[in-house]
């Protein structure tokens, strides 16, 4: 696999690239998304208040990484091709299928207007791009919007008042889809 990045890996609502060089998520060393068979988006917080430039650091020196990271401001930051899986749950099984979101926040954190709108917008996005209905996800073998903690119970995240947001993502895909 290539490092370079294809033309149609970069999503049109990111404002800043931030492509991985190396670790579990960078070009070429997850393997490829299934694109045949997308099932979501995941929904996880950082904990803590990073800024979108650092979590490439971050995430180049341990065993986690996100296609999306979500400040408190509503820009949204690119680490991954899409043609490729992130580390963000496991590295293969679930993150095949899923597209995965970081939201700048610490636990027990709500998101701020603008990242459910921006989330919002990458629901959206998959629906359009992938038929990923505008549902809350009932199972991890469900689809639509999803969370971390949905898949592992050695997780938290992305911790209960986001939780409740969910269904406010949901929403806000829908309206943006003319429901």
């Amino acid at each position: 696999m290539s490092s370079k990045w294809n033309d149609n890996d970069y999503h049109p609502y990111a404002d800043e690239y931030y492509p991985l060089s190396k670790h579990y998520g960078g070009p070429g060393a997850a393997g490829l998304m299934k694109k045949t068979g997308i099932k979501g988006l995941i929904v996880h917080i950082t904990d803590g208040n990073s800024l979108l430039s650092s979590l490439k650091t971050t995430w180049e020196n341990r065993a986690a990484s996100a296609h999306f990271a979500v400040d408190k401001g509503g820009t949204i930051a690119q680490y991954i091709p899409l043609s490729q899986r992130s580390w963000a749950v496991d590295g293969w099984k679930v993150d095949n299928l899923w597209y995965s979101v970081e939201n700048v926040a610490v636990h027990g954190e709500t998101l701020t207007d603008m990242q459910i709108r921006m989330n919002g917008y990458l629901l959206a996005w998959l629906n359009g791009e992938y038929g990923v209905p505008l549902k809350l996800a009932a199972t991890p073998d469900d689809s639509g919007l999803s969370y971390h903690a949905m898949f592992t119970k050695s997780k938290p995240c992305p911790g209960k008042p986001v939780i409740a947001q969910l269904q406010d993502i949901v929403d806000a895909a829908v309206g943006l889809n003319g429901g």
